[in-house]
């Protein structure tokens, strides 16, 4: 026997197995009852205008509600649209005003300054030396860079 400490869950268990088990034997037999009535009253002679309207009235009704109920959907699926947006201009706003904030206090006021500018100085400042020797030969003329080359060369044997 198991202690009682595992045995409650046990028997919970047991029994909702039993009404599970009690349900599924009947779920059968209530559909063929509800298919025979269906049957009686869609092919029997007891049927009437009546019933035929008023199947027609349920019907209406529940796609009413069903339109209603997309409708409901799409307006808070819209509301929740809306503040979504409201959400990310304020946080654009945020990152703008933080943005502002973190440039150099002297260099705010000054005409014709650009942040632009500043990300260009910046990428220069960072660069690697060669880069910067690459690009300022590729600017020179080319008898210009001979005699430099000359130069160097005659230098690096004396020197």
């Amino acid at each position: 026997m198991p202690p009682p400490i595992i045995r409650n869950p046990l028997e919970t268990l047991e029994e909702i197995g039993g009404s599970v088990s009690s349900n599924v034997k009947q779920a059968p037999k209530k559909a063929v009852d509800q298919v025979k009535s269906t049957l009686e009253t869609g092919f029997g002679l007891k049927k009437s205008a009546e019933g035929v309207g008023q199947a027609e009235e349920s019907q209406a009704v529940a796609k009413t509600a069903e339109d209603q109920k997309i409708a409901q959907m799409k307006k808070i699926e819209s509301q929740k649209v809306i503040s979504r947006y409201q959400q990310i201009q304020q946080e654009i706003l945020a990152l703008a005003k933080k943005r502002q904030q973190e440039l150099p206090e002297q260099v705010k006021g000054k005409p014709g300054f650009s942040e632009e500018k500043m990300v260009k100085q910046l990428e220069e400042e960072k660069k690697p030396e060669a880069e910067k020797k690459r690009e300022q030969a590729e600017k020179e003329p080319i008898p210009l860079q001979r005699e430099k080359r000359k130069s160097e060369m005659h230098r690096g044997v004396s020197g």
